[in-house]
């Protein structure tokens, strides 16, 4: 049987399984309850529940145990990321981290880390800022930087020369100057490449401020037939005078059918 117990991803370790990984974007999680050896290190929890643990003994490898609740716990397809009952409530691709953090778990586990640490990812406003730890020679890099919006759309997509020095460095990313942005939330993606190799990578997540933005859009229905009129509302906070709104009316095979430009205010 699966258990009930759920809950959201909490870091509780800094280390390479968890750099980088948003985890404030993941949703909750179903997962087993563990009591870990207390030679194991606990890098994730949920409530005081550990979630994802490793373990590095001398002479007898690495182990990482995760113990949420997979695909192939519920008996169904097999899989090593969580398992959900129904579709989680977000519009965000959250299991690309997933992926990202199994990658992680399989490159420590095999002793292949790289040479270079995301030592913290932060934003302030539109600012992103890397934290890097070299440990090995200087070298010229770049950062891949792709920009996805709260809808997991790619809005923006640029790179970034930097020169890597040795011990501790840091880069920063103004994503507003590299291009328009909504308002609202978005997720940087980003990979440290050397020599167009990827060295390490990481994700983080920052709010862009508008003077005005889209707050809610209410469509009555979800079904229209042929001859049907369509209405929906669109609520608009913050600068609105002289504002005005273009809705573009799509079907399902990406045919813009009919557009609409209005005032602010107007119907």
């Amino acid at each position: 049987n699966i258990p009930a117990t759920k809950g959201r991803w909490q870091q509780a370790a800094a280390h390479f399984v968890t750099q980088g990984m948003p985890f404030d974007l993941l949703p909750e999680t179903l997962y087993w309850q563990y009591k870990p050896e207390s030679e194991t290190d606990v890098l994730v929890q949920i409530g005081n529940d550990p979630l994802v643990m490793v373990r590095d003994e001398s002479g007898m490898g690495r182990t990482v145990l995760l113990s949420y609740i997979n695909a192939y716990s519920a008996q169904i397809n097999a899989g090593l990321i969580p398992y959900f009952k129904a579709a989680p409530e977000t519009t965000l691709p959250y299991w690309e981290y997933y992926y990202s953090l199994l990658a992680r778990c399989i490159a420590w586990a095999a002793k292949s880390e790289p040479a270079v640490d995301f030592a913290g990812m932060s934003a302030t406003g539109s600012v992103v800022e890397v934290a890097l730890d070299n440990k090995a020679d200087e070298f010229k890099g770049t950062l891949d930087v792709e920009v996805i919006d709260r809808f997991g759309r790619g809005v923006l997509q640029f790179q970034e020369d930097l020169p890597v020095g040795a011990g501790t460095s840091a880069a920063t990313l103004d994503m507003l100057k590299e291009g328009h942005l909504a308002a609202g939330l978005h997720v940087a993606n980003i990979v440290l490449r050397r020599d167009g190799k990827a060295v390490n990578w990481g994700a983080v997540q920052f709010d862009v401020k508008q003077p005005a933005w889209i707050k809610r859009i209410d469509i009555p229905d979800k079904i229209y037939q042929k001859c049907d009129t369509i209405e929906a509302s669109v609520a608009i906070e913050g600068q609105t005078s002289g504002l005005r709104v273009h809705a573009d009316l799509i079907d399902s095979h990406d045919r813009v059918v009919d557009s609409l430009t209005v005032t602010a205010g107007q119907e």
